[in-house]
């Protein structure tokens, strides 16, 4: 072979195999970079900060390991070093918008003043002032809900969990990405995504909320992600979130509020349910809150039927069979002695029909959101009839002159006969009867208005006011429970740290007092470990 002929052989050998080289190697930075994505789906944030950091040590400027870098900084909430990257990314022309996966600039916005507490594998992110009186039942209630999910469940997330608690509806949106017109629809203040817990703080909402059992509820998700290897599909992660929210309480009670159960019952009556399809992407874009709520119903009991034929143990090996790639309607109706889906969902209803199901229609749920909603915004009925409101004001206004006989009857004129009942109306009927004497009258409105509306704040108040005195038991319950659905009321930590300190609980009672020493100041203290 002339001299010529082999320089060109010898070139063309070498770039042959540089290119192999290359080729290969960018299928391996490719392949890992998949895997960490898939770490970050599957919940397993551990596993992406490894591959990310390797990567990004190796190919700091691979638009693909920046693109991964970016959202593993989203994860971690890191939102200052997220927003960096994408800009270096704008520079070589790739843009990334806020809705193309997580919403960062949206989210250093939403963060901006924020502080963390840290407790056993927990942290909890929340505004500096007034919600500092959430923080020390988050933390309990995230250390509960991490031991009893991940056992029921057969493990969870190795790291961290982060909840984090927005002031505002306004930044919890900001946040999640979850359009204004969803929240208000649906009532979605809270969601498990991007390795994090997000909530809306009860401040936010009229009234309050239960917001424990929703932090609780998103937990599940996170485990339920991370233990299928996020094969589980939207129904049966709600139906498992809602069914067990609770549980981590040590009584626990039934998980179908009254609505639910009345909803589910007219559903069941009418063979009207929500179908799948329309809840395969979130409960958060049904059609209503009356949807939401049904929809929640129905997947929470077929996880009921299912464990009730093959007990707890069974969510366990539910949990394996999805990770292993069986399908989760085939793992739900095979655990539950049925051959299909279809099957399963005909023993499902003639379960519906044994359970002891409220039929009492009540009212549609209103959202108000961050102090709109008027007077009554904490009242479904009276925020939306004012021809209705008017009554209660004029009933208040004789109450205050103490002329109970005129009072009550303009509080009657507020609940229409085959109409919901207002819990406003309810709670003050109920202390007119007490100012009356008519004991038994006001135990029989105040235990309607406790059954129709267990989370409400003004009805829980008025229980805690009056129980003892229609023969319901001691206060302290109904404070307990006020204060859980809305802690930021003066009177309910006064009632709470007059009993605690009488029964000689003193980490109860100092708990209480530190909470009403935060609403005495208004909550301001100096900001450390901001964001």
């Amino acid at each position: 072979m002339n001299p010529l002929r082999r320089s060109i052989m010898k070139n063309w050998l070498l770039n042959s195999i540089v290119c192999f080289l290359v080729s290969s190697t960018s299928i391996a930075y490719a392949d890992t970079i998949e895997d960490a994505h898939r770490c970050l789906d599957q919940a397993n944030l551990p596993c992406a900060i490894e591959i990310q950091q390797r990567l990004i040590s190796e190919q700091s400027t691979n638009t693909n390991v920046l693109q991964l870098s970016a959202r593993t900084y989203f994860h971690q909430g890191d939102f200052k070093s997220v927003v960096a990257i994408l800009d270096q990314l704008a520079e070589q022309g790739i843009e990334i918008p806020d809705d193309g996966g997580f919403p960062a600039r949206a989210s250093l916005e939403a963060f901006t003043g924020m502080v963390s507490t840290t407790g056993k594998g927990v942290v909890i992110r929340h505004d500096p002032g007034i919600d500092r009186v959430l923080v020390q039942d988050a933390v309990h209630t995230m250390e509960s809900a991490r031991e009893v999910f991940d056992a029921l469940l057969g493990g969870g997330p190795e790291h961290e969990v982060v909840l984090d608690i927005f002031p505002t509806a306004r930044r919890f949106m900001q946040a999640s990405g979850i359009p204004e017109e969803a929240v208000r629809t649906t009532g979605v203040i809270a969601l498990s995504k991007w390795n994090r817990l997000l909530v809306t703080s009860p401040r936010a909402t009229a009234g309050g909320y239960g917001w424990m059992d929703t932090a609780a509820h998103e937990y599940i998700h996170l485990v339920v992600s991370w233990r299928t290897k996020d094969q589980a599909p939207v129904w049966l992660q709600e139906g498992l979130a809602r069914y067990l929210e609770k549980h981590w309480r040590s009584e626990h009670g039934f998980y179908l509020s009254q609505k639910q159960q009345s909803l589910l019952a007219g559903a069941l009556m009418e063979d009207a349910f929500v179908p799948f399809e329309k809840f395969q992407r979130s409960m958060a874009y049904l059609d209503s809150g009356e949807e939401a709520a049904l929809a929640y119903a129905q997947v929470s009991t077929m996880v009921d039927f299912m464990v009730s034929k093959a007990g707890n143990a069974s969510l366990i090996e539910l949990m394996d069979r999805i990770a292993g790639g069986e399908s989760a309607e085939m793992s739900v109706s095979s655990l539950a002695g049925y051959r299909s889906f279809e099957k399963f969902k005909v023993g499902w209803k003639e379960f519906l029909a044994t359970l002891p199901l409220v039929q009492q229609e009540l009212t549609k749920s209103a959202v108000a959101l961050d102090g709109d909603g008027g007077d009554f915004a904490d009242d479904p009925v009276l925020q939306n009839r004012t021809d209705l409101a008017k009554y209660v004001r004029v009933g208040d206004l004789l109450m205050t002159a103490k002329r109970y006989d005129a009072a009550l009857v303009e509080y009657q004129k507020a609940n229409v006969p085959e109409e919901p009942m207002s819990p406003t109306a309810l709670s003050r009927i109920a202390e007119c009867h007490v100012q009356l004497g008519n004991v038994d009258a006001a135990s029989k409105q105040l235990v309607a208005a406790l059954e129709m509306y267990p989370e409400n704040a003004r009805v829980l108040f008025t229980a805690a006011n009056l129980a003892p005195k229609v023969g319901l038991g001691e206060a302290h319950p109904y404070w307990l429970r006020a204060h859980e659905v809305n802690p930021f009321n003066k009177i309910t930590q006064q009632a709470l740290v007059s009993h605690f300190t009488k029964t000689n609980q003193v980490d109860k009672m100092t708990h209480h007092q530190n909470i009403l020493a935060i609403l005495e100041v208004g909550g301001l203290y100096p900001t450390t470990q901001e964001f």
